[in-house]
């Protein structure tokens, strides 16, 4: 079963696995709308998903169909290959992990191994898991971060968090010189990427 937004890359995947003797595609979905019920209906064996869907929280779906269809092993597309999204992919028992750029052939490989058993991840975003940093942030900067992403000013931020407002901007600074941002929105963006919040 296919779910992936970019209709040339669907028709692509549906092309060359329907080209296998041994390989069937059941489905092929545009969108996420519909996922989890043609997914219990169908029992797929392997589900190719696109991570980057735009209306469907699609490693929220990859856990729901995991304990519903439990013979199903998830493949995950995606363009967005970060440790942060590794490390969440695989907490949601995604079986594959692999960037949208990979070669038709690498691809048929990869759903074989997939339902053979084998977990399969992108060796560049693997490599880039390993060599992640830690978190240098510590709770409490972490608490100011997500207040800050919530889009709340300085004061804002003292306020909820019981803080002075010049407390605050020692969070803040001590953020940006841990992350190497230039500024509050930078260091937000590169923690969610990290996973950090």
């Amino acid at each position: 079963m296919l779910v992936e937004e970019a209709g040339l890359l669907r028709g692509a995947l549906q092309a060359v696995l329907g080209d296998e003797p041994d390989l069937e595609v059941v489905a092929a979905l545009g969108d996420g709308d519909k996922l989890l019920a043609v997914a219990a209906e169908l029992c797929p064996d392997i589900l190719v998903m696109d991570l980057d869907l735009r209306h469907t929280d699609a490693l929220g779906a990859a856990r729901q169909i995991v304990a519903s269809v439990p013979n199903c092993s998830i493949i995950a597309l995606t363009a967005r290959q970060t440790p942060a999204i590794l490390n969440r992919a695989l907490r949601a028992n995604v079986r594959g992990f692999l960037g949208k750029d990979l070669e038709l052939s690498e691809f048929v490989r990869v759903v074989r191994a997939v339902h053979a058993g084998e977990r399969v991840i992108d060796p560049t975003t693997a490599l880039a898991a390993l060599r992640a940093v830690n978190n240098p942030l510590t709770a409490r900067e972490r608490d100011v971060l997500r207040a800050a992403a919530d889009g709340l000013s300085t004061r804002q931020i003292a306020s909820r968090l019981f803080l002075t407002e010049g407390t605050v901007r020692n969070y803040l600074s001590a953020i940006q010189r841990k992350t190497g941002a230039n500024n509050r929105w930078e260091a937000i963006g590169m923690a969610r990427d990290s996973g950090w919040l």
